[in-house]
């Protein structure tokens, strides 16, 4: 029973690898990977101007204080 099933899931994911293989080299998942790497960069860069403003509150907040 439990060889079945390792059967099984071998040969279902056999089947999702092989038809996520083909959508990977259309057109829309092209599109869609640069909006992801375009998003990803948006993020790093608010991300980065974010700890920039924390770091200047704390210098501040260190400056009242001492």
């Amino acid at each position: 029973m439990g060889k079945c099933k390792f059967l099984l899931g071998l040969g279902i994911g056999s089947v999702v690898g092989a038809l996520l293989c083909l959508f990977a080299r259309t057109d829309k998942a092209k599109a869609w990977k640069e909006k992801m790497y375009c998003a990803a960069s948006k993020a790093k860069c608010q991300a980065a101007d974010a700890m920039d403003a924390i770091g200047d509150k704390a210098k501040d907040i260190a400056d009242k204080v001492g």
